[in-house]
């Protein structure tokens, strides 16, 4: 398979390093072996412009560590919430408090979404089927017999069900188990979104949300996050939906006490057990994290997400736990809402963001191989004491239609990179909605840098370069 080179002569700020990057390994190519480089990268390089002085090796392998492509992968927690949150449990048992907090992680992790009733029918008629093939001949049963012989039977498919069937209910949450959540789930979930928004300022510099709905909001990871990567202190709304009282006030303390020296920032933030029936209203981030799993059915994933969409005005933001069944949700997700706004206006169609670097059906979905499309962030442990990594799920969609925007449809590596000596092996996810398994060679692709960037590079990152449309069909490994 041929690969392009990016012409990378945007005037974007989050390409500059990117467009130096390329202009510099060109030239140091030309410099060492220029009939090579004609032959290698011939017509590929289009419109490059006058280059600096080539770069020593150490220099090009630095820039191929700082590509743009790369994406967060460790998050560390800000001083001003660790204070807060060990503020709200210092008076916690905190051996008991940590059993809970590991029986409430491992509960989370092992979750699936509630069976639907059509698979519950299906399920219960083939249970019925095999206790009627009993040798039991009712016809000879009297009808107290048979009454009797009927209640067995469903008592039976009924006893089935319950052993075979996920048991699902809904997180209910009091004082002792909110801090259990507080100590398992506030820095994976912390983590998880600053690691989604980050890729989100780096790729769109000029967003800057104003107004953001959080639905869902837990005990407040969202607005961390945000805060993190954008500063909210000028923010103008920033409306919490969260069921649970009892989590909503432990928010609340959370954000009183991280910012007790600037309350003024917390005027505009105001918290909700509900979604707002109107639409009127919009907001540029619309988050929903770790919460599709509390519905109670695809109906109202779907309707809820719906909703969802039609309150943002730019941006939505979808992530889960990187399980199976939390991919599964989202790809549910992502597929219906591509779905029902492509017959709309432009303003009011979607397309998907990120991570997908496609508009199709999701590859692994389609390949049903059972393992979801995941990525890995390490997080700042407040149970452990050490930073740990938790794989997540998610997806951006956003309102419009796709810019030509060079770097939309950049392979995004989907699973670890195995390095060996001479050459790196990563499996991509591409633009065109494909799973590939490419190899870089240090002798192929060492002058136009790609080979370094693939050694730099790790799951979860996009490589910043493009197939050759003229043999995008030719699926031969690099």
């Amino acid at each position: 398979m041929t690969l392009h080179l990016r012409n990378c002569l945007s005037t974007s700020s989050s390409h500059k390093l990117f467009t130096k990057f390329w202009q510099r390994q060109i030239q140091a190519a030309y410099l060492s072996n220029a009939s090579n480089v004609e032959e290698e990268l011939g017509s590929i390089i289009r419109d490059v412009e006058e280059v600096d002085k080539p770069l020593g090796y150490k220099d090009k392998y630095f820039l191929a560590s700082n590509h743009p492509g790369k994406v967060l992968s460790k998050v560390p927690l800000p001083d001003n919430l660790i204070k807060a949150a060990e503020a709200e449990l210092k008076d916690a048992l905190m051996k008991d408090l940590r059993k809970k907090a590991d029986r409430l992680e491992r509960h989370l992790r092992g979750r699936h979404p509630p069976p639907s009733d059509s698979v519950a029918r299906e399920l219960a008629q083939k249970y019925e089927e095999k206790f009627r093939k009993s040798s039991v001949n009712i016809e000879y049963l009297s009808e107290e017999e048979q009454i009797k012989y009927e209640n067995d039977i469903v008592q039976k498919v009924m006893g089935k069900l319950k052993k075979r069937m996920y048991h699902w209910e809904p997180l209910k949450f009091s004082e002792e188990s909110s801090r259990a959540y507080l100590l398992a789930r506030l820095a994976p979930n912390y983590s998880s979104l600053v690691r989604i928004f980050t890729e989100l300022r780096s790729r769109d510099p000029c967003f800057s949300p104003d107004t953001i709905l959080d639905y869902g909001s837990g005990i407040g990871s969202t607005y961390w996050a945000a805060s993190n990567v954008w500063n909210l202190q000028s923010i103008f709304e920033f409306v919490n939906i969260e069921a649970s009282t009892i989590m909503s006030q432990l928010a609340l303390r959370l954000l009183e006490t991280g910012y007790k020296d600037d309350l003024d920032r917390l005027k505009r933030v105001s918290f909700r057990q509900f979604l707002p029936n109107t639409h009127l209203t919009k907001f540029q981030l619309v988050v929903s994290g770790h919460s599709m799993f509390e519905l109670p059915s695809t109906e109202d994933r779907l309707n809820t997400a719906l909703n969802l969409w039609k309150k943002t005005d730019n941006y939505l933001v979808l992530c889960e736990q990187g399980t199976k069944s939390g991919h599964r949700i989202l790809m549910e997700i992502r597929s219906f809402l591509l779905d029902a706004t492509k017959d709309l206006p432009d303003t009011e169609k979607g397309y998907v963001f990120s991570p997908c670097p496609h508009q199709v059906s999701c590859p692994r979905v389609e390949a049903d191989d059972g393992t979801p499309c995941n990525f890995p962030v390490k997080y700042q442990s407040l149970l452990y004491n050490e930073y740990l990594t938790e794989t997540l799920s998610y997806v951006v969609l956003r309102k419009g239609v796709p810019q030509n925007s060079e770097d939309l449809s950049w392979p995004r590596i989907v699973r670890d990179l195995q390095h060996k000596r001479g050459h790196s092996h990563c499996q991509v996810c591409t633009g065109e909605g494909t799973l590939q398994k490419w190899t870089f060679t240090k002798g192929k692709h060492g002058e136009s840098g790609l080979y370094h960037i693939a050694r730099k590079s790790d799951w979860g990152d996009r490589l910043p370069i493009e197939l050759a449309k003229e043999e995008q069909e030719d699926e031969t490994p690099v």
